[in-house]
């Protein structure tokens, strides 16, 4: 009787361990970081035309519309701020899954580009 408390004490101990567990945010797949990236990268450029005098680009970023910018680009991907640094900062530690990332937003931006010309 007693080694079966024990017993049961050491399960319910092993369960509870487990569940305090901090869960880890996982990572986006490349397709969705790649149009995450995209989008961000197209948001920070058009904040650097953001100037009194739109005839001459500014090489800062104006922050207050990036933020803005931010919000809006994590609600269209439905992922948060805390998701989008994680995921960053997983694919920084894998920089050859970084890397194709970018180069499969070659095509994208290349048809971008032949838009506006």
């Amino acid at each position: 009787m007693m080694m079966r408390r024990q017993s049961l004490f050491v399960i319910i101990l092993i369960i509870l361990l487990g569940a305090c567990k901090e869960k880890e945010v996982g990572h986006l797949s490349p397709a969705q970081m790649q149009g995450l990236l995209l989008d961000i990268h197209l948001a920070e450029s058009y904040s650097m035309s953001l100037r009194p005098d739109s005839n001459h680009r500014s090489p800062e970023k104006n922050m207050d519309s990036l933020a803005v910018f931010y919000q809006s680009i994590f609600h269209k991907h439905h992922i948060s701020d805390t998701e989008y640094k994680a995921s960053l900062h997983w694919y920084r530690e894998h920089p050859e899954l970084l890397d194709s990332v970018y180069t499969n937003m070659i095509p994208t931006l290349t048809q971008m580009g032949a838009k506006y010309e």
